[in-house]
């Protein structure tokens, strides 16, 4: 009997742990599956940030192979190498020590120009078309015309020829420009132009009998195409507009020589000003004075002739053509 009933206990005790194995089982199963589910997501993020580090760290490795190699200072760095080196450089020229080369202040294009030399043939292509001379160097202009090209340039002693660097206008005499180009001493003479606007001249006056022809009145010899013919000025004004040694004039207009037909028939007016006494006078840009107080303007020399008289004279009688056609004349009161 008693075998019986420690039978049935054995029994019972063995299902009861049957079941605790089972329910033990159980969890360990799913805590298994858990721990690979997270060993596969950290492998998976593992992977990406390893990828993503190994790159940076290429790119970072590309960048300093791109930098130039620079010296780099640290606690291994010999100072006074450094300085040895700097000093054998001389890069700052302690000992002001210059290289032996040509100055560009003397002659321009080359040392060996002698102003006392002779004159030789110009070899630059351009052509001298007029002269202003004033005895200053920062008032006196020439106008020299590239061959080839319709329009002009002027110059002042010191400047370079357009599209030929190698001259430098030296000096700016009365009839004549003294280039040095490239060391060698070329001179652009007005002889023959000058000789030309003569003979043009002497014809003029032997039609007329020698005789200088009467000149109508600035109403009369004024056509459509004329503005006012008469204009007034206080002294005051004038004297400031002209500036010293007619400064202020020439910044506010140019008078450069004008030719037709291969002569010279005056002065032609480019680059006025607004509010200028060019503009107040009735004159602009394209105006070509012809004859100042029944003096020709046909000639290199007269080129200040306007300027003169308004510095000296009361009344002033300016023949010109209007855009450089339509003749027309100008009388200017000074009071």
């Amino acid at each position: 009997m008693q075998a019986l009933v420690l039978r049935a206990k054995l029994l019972e005790l063995w299902r009861s742990s049957q079941g605790t194995t089972g329910v033990l089982l159980d969890g360990l199963g799913r805590s298994a599956s858990l721990v690979f589910v997270a060993y596969i997501l950290a492998s998976m993020v593992s992977s990406v940030t390893v990828r993503f580090i190994s790159g940076s760290a290429m790119q970072h490795r590309m960048l300093v192979k791109q930098e130039p190699d620079r010296i780099r200072l640290g606690k291994e760095t010999n100072y006074r190498d450094m300085r040895k080196v700097i000093v054998e450089r001389n890069m700052f020229n302690s000992a002001g020590i210059l290289p032996d080369e040509p100055d560009p202040s003397v002659g321009g294009a080359s040392n060996a120009f002698n102003p006392a030399d002779k004159c030789q043939k110009p070899t630059v292509n351009v052509e001298l078309l007029g002269i202003i001379h004033t005895g200053q160097a920062d008032t006196t202009f020439a106008t020299i015309l590239e061959k080839g090209y319709t329009i002009a340039d002027v110059y002042r002693a010191g400047d370079r020829i357009v599209g030929q660097d190698q001259a430098l206008i030296y000096a700016i005499e009365e009839s004549a420009v003294i280039l040095n180009n490239n060391g060698v001493k070329e001179c652009l003479e007005l002889n023959s132009l000058m000789g030309a606007n003569k003979a043009a001249l002497t014809g003029s006056n032997a039609a007329s009998g020698g005789m200088a022809m009467p000149m109508p009145s600035a109403e009369d010899a004024n056509g459509a195409d004329c503005p006012g013919g008469t204009v007034s000025f206080d002294s005051q004004t004038v004297e400031e507009a002209l500036g010293p040694g007619f400064a202020k004039i020439l910044e506010a207009g140019r008078l450069v020589p004008h030719h037709r037909d291969n002569a010279m028939i005056g002065f032609k007016l480019i680059g006025v000003r607004g509010g200028s006494l060019w503009t107040r006078a009735n004159l602009a840009s394209g105006d070509v004075i012809t004859a100042v107080n029944g003096t020709s303007m046909a000639q290199p020399e007269k080129g200040f002739a306007v300027y003169e008289a308004l510095q000296s004279e009361k009344q002033i009688r300016v023949d010109y053509l209007k855009g450089g056609k339509s003749p027309c004349s100008l009388n200017i009161s000074i009071k």
